[in-house]
């Protein structure tokens, strides 16, 4: 339990590997601080029982402490990045619900542009073939009126032609045109 007379505390202290990495080294203050009460510990055992009893110790414990603070500063590090993703996320998630209920609205508005579009387009599907049976009926009876005139003027011009030659009255150039329409026509049917 003697202590060396070569090597008094304060030199010790200042020339020690363990106190130089502790001071030295990149450990935040949190474990400097953390690791001063320790180092004090220490200081009491090479006081007690000589340097080479916690030699071999100091620089386990300096490890110890750099790996510490390591993990902690990796441990925010993955926080902050953590925190930045789930920001990240939230504004994504936001857009994401902000722009599905633009599509819901755009569908909406679609499938109600749809509906008129289908229903007007049936109304005018039903007016065009009432049209077309319209325009149909309308030709048939166009045709049918075109016959029945065609056929009175064929009588009465017949009737005048008779009316006529019974007078003993040349009959006209009509007549003579009547005649042959009616020959044509006797000739058709």
């Amino acid at each position: 339990m003697a202590q060396t007379s070569e090597f008094s505390i304060p030199e010790f202290l200042r020339s020690d590997e363990f106190y130089t990495e502790l001071g030295e080294s990149d450990l935040s203050e949190d474990f400097q601080n953390a690791a001063l009460p320790i180092y004090e510990e220490m200081e009491k055992i090479m006081l007690q029982h000589g340097k080479e009893s916690v030699e071999n110790l100091l620089p386990l414990i300096v490890q110890v402490f750099e790996n510490l603070d390591s993990t902690q500063k990796d441990n925010k590090r993955y926080l902050d990045t953590i925190n930045a993703v789930s920001a990240d996320n939230e504004n994504l998630n936001s857009q994401f619900e902000e722009e599905r209920l633009r599509r819901r609205e755009r569908d909406s508005e679609l499938i109600k542009i749809e509906e008129t579009y289908d229903l007007e387009n049936r109304k005018l599907k039903r007016e065009l073939d009432l049209s077309i049976q319209q325009c149909k009926q309308y030709s048939a009876k166009t045709q049918s009126v075109s016959e029945n005139l065609q056929r009175a003027e064929e009588r009465f011009l017949l009737l005048n032609y008779y009316r006529q030659s019974k007078r003993g009255k040349e009959p006209s150039s009509t007549l003579s045109l009547l005649r042959i329409r009616v020959i044509i026509f006797v000739s058709v049917y």
